[in-house]
């Protein structure tokens, strides 16, 4: 299941190029509070990492979601962090994202995920401001 959602994401990726990539390991999504099939399988690891790689080649921005996280379905946002730091290896670029659902969201503290950020290497992410990504610091 995950080598066909991550081939068709990245063959989707690499044509599109969009600016930003989103969920793009949605399929942890229920890893921390149902049955773990994913992030304790070092073989998903590898796979996503693998595949990550080559999403990297389109040159976009990836989210990183905390949508989840607000609605108690993690503690991590996703991408999860070994992703993360692979992320911020390859030199790729991140941006924050609250997936607000509800205005109760909006006021979703980010202070413990720019934590996680820092700890995995990142100095920065990217805001769009007048049409266009800039990078902000931490």
């Amino acid at each position: 299941m995950a080598t066909e959602y991550y081939e068709k994401f990245c063959s989707y990726i690499l044509a599109r190029k969009p600016d930003i990539i989103g969920h793009f390991d949605l399929i942890t999504k229920y890893d921390e509070i149902l049955h773990p099939m994913f992030l304790n399988n070092i073989d998903y690891l590898k796979l996503s990492e693998k595949y990550l790689k080559v999403a990297l080649k389109a040159d976009s921005i990836f989210e990183v979601n905390c949508g989840a996280i607000i609605k108690n379905y993690r503690t991590k946002p996703y991408p999860y962090e070994n992703l993360l730091s692979t992320i911020n290896k390859e030199g790729g670029k991140i941006c924050l994202s609250l997936d607000a659902h509800g205005v109760d969201a909006l006021a979703f503290d980010l202070s413990e995920i720019k934590n996680v950020l820092k700890n995995v290497g990142f100095n920065g992410v990217y805001t769009l401001k007048s049409g266009r990504f800039v990078k902000e610091s931490l």
